[in-house]
């Protein structure tokens, strides 16, 4: 797979507050390399939001009562991330200054998308 970087940014954003949302889709490589930058940014001091993994799972004990449910798993340190078990990691960050920005990655397959909020 290649790397690739797609600009969704629209022609005619709605601006709020005299801001133009923003979004990029990045493929292999460079998809993981901005993913690292973007947990350094959600860990680093002054950061708001969070890091989440998202997997499918097994709930219930019993054999005949079991189902396939989503589950949404907060990841609170670095340490904690393991990226072979989730099919989706969600950085849902910004900072105290007001920025506010989220970075979906698909760790299977090396795609991530970043979205510019504020």
């Amino acid at each position: 797979m290649s790397d690739t970087t797609i600009d969704f940014t629209p022609k005619a954003a709605q601006v709020l507050s005299e801001f133009t949302p923003y979004a990029r889709h990045v493929r292999g490589e460079a998809a993981r390399q901005e993913f690292e930058e973007c947990l350094e940014g959600a860990y680093a001091e002054g950061a708001t939001g969070g890091v989440f993994g998202y997997a499918w799972g097994v709930v219930g004990t019993l054999p005949g009562a079991q189902e396939v449910t989503p589950l949404l798993t907060r990841i609170k340190s670095r340490a904690e991330l393991n990226l072979n078990a989730f099919n989706m990691i969600i950085v849902d960050s910004g900072s105290i200054d007001g920025d506010s920005w989220k970075y979906v990655y698909h760790p299977a397959i090396q795609s991530g998308t970043f979205i510019q909020e504020a």
